[in-house]
């Protein structure tokens, strides 16, 4: 089923070997994409 507005969900997502050291006050952001990116791109006018 779909994610519902309100609700909180837990993912794991696997990052494999890849590695960052996140300084205090950096931040993170997360895109989800299709696996036809970047033909069909999100819609960053909504």
């Amino acid at each position: 089923s779909l994610p519902q507005p309100g609700q909180v969900y837990e993912y794991t997502i696997d990052l494999w070997a890849n590695s960052n050291l996140f300084l205090k006050g950096h931040q993170i952001r997360l895109e989800i994409s299709s696996s036809n990116f970047p033909r069909f791109d999100r819609n960053t006018n909504t």
